[in-house]
């Protein structure tokens, strides 16, 4: 049921009735926002599939591009950061405010790398990329977290090719130097995002974070084939839980909640 495009599959199997499709931006404050609840999702539905996605969020049509930003795109991008801001304070994290509009292109290059590198490491049993994914059981976790954090700490660029190959690096892809980044960027890596802009468009995506529910049990509400429900923002991940644990409320469904997992909505992002 998994898509041809994903930068990593968290959980679940070829046969489990829903898989959510998880598209976010590292250079995006509300999937950074995100990313811990979806990561705590995974880890309650183990047995739900959970492909993450990494989809460059268009900040000239949302916002304007700086210098030529009409006072309406003004008052909205101060917003957004104000209200980002509100979130991230609730949950002690830093997040400031890119100084430019960022290309994410390398980042999300590089996260497909640790995925892949996370993915050989499983499959091969040892040696993975370099031998420190093999240590590691969330590359791509590690990895994403690091983006994450740092760009929003003002401590990382990510369009500086050797920041993204340290940060790889940091994470068990002990492998990559910035030619084999540079390389992948240009072939497979750019291939993969064209893929998953291309899935995007299906899904009817039109912002980050943004998450598509597929289940039997849905009205088809995109161009994807079967059922399926978005849910968009860093706020909707409750809702998407609760969307879950309904559809699979006294199954005995493969994607009911973990032994222990909450049935109350995580904390409110």
């Amino acid at each position: 049921m998994t898509s041809a495009a994903f930068s990593a599959v968290k959980g679940g199997s070829a046969t489990a009735p829903a898989l959510i499709r998880y598209y976010f931006d590292y250079k995006s404050p509300f999937s950074y926002l995100s990313f811990d609840a979806t990561k705590q999702l995974a880890r309650d539905f183990p047995s739900v599939p959970i492909e993450f996605h990494p989809y460059p969020f268009n900040m000239s049509e949302a916002f304007g591009l700086p210098g030529t930003r009409s006072e309406y795109h003004q008052l909205k991008l101060k917003y957004a950061y104000l209200d980002a801001r509100r979130w991230a304070n609730q949950r002690s994290l830093t997040l400031l405010g890119p100084q430019k509009a960022f290309d994410s292109t390398l980042a999300m290059c590089g996260g497909l790398l640790a995925a892949a590198a996370e993915e050989k490491a499983k499959t091969s049993g040892s040696g993975g990329s370099g031998g420190g994914a093999a240590e590691r059981k969330n590359v791509f976790w590690e990895y994403s977290d690091r983006v994450f954090e740092q760009f929003f700490r003002r401590s990382l660029d990510i369009e500086n090719p050797s920041a993204i190959v340290s940060v790889l690096n940091q994470s068990g892809v002990t492998d990559c130097d910035t030619d084999k980044l540079m390389a992948f960027c240009a072939g497979p890596g750019k291939t993969q995002l064209a893929a998953t802009a291309k899935q995007a468009q299906k899904d009817g995506v039109f912002g980050v974070p943004f998450y598509y529910l597929l289940h039997p049990n849905l009205p088809s509400h995109s161009k994807s084939s079967g059922g399926g429900e978005p849910f968009f923002g860093s706020d909707r991940v409750d809702v998407l839980r609760q969307t879950l644990i309904k559809l699979t409320s006294g199954s005995g469904s493969a994607a009911a909640p973990a032994t222990g997992a909450k049935s109350k909505p995580i904390s409110k992002l």
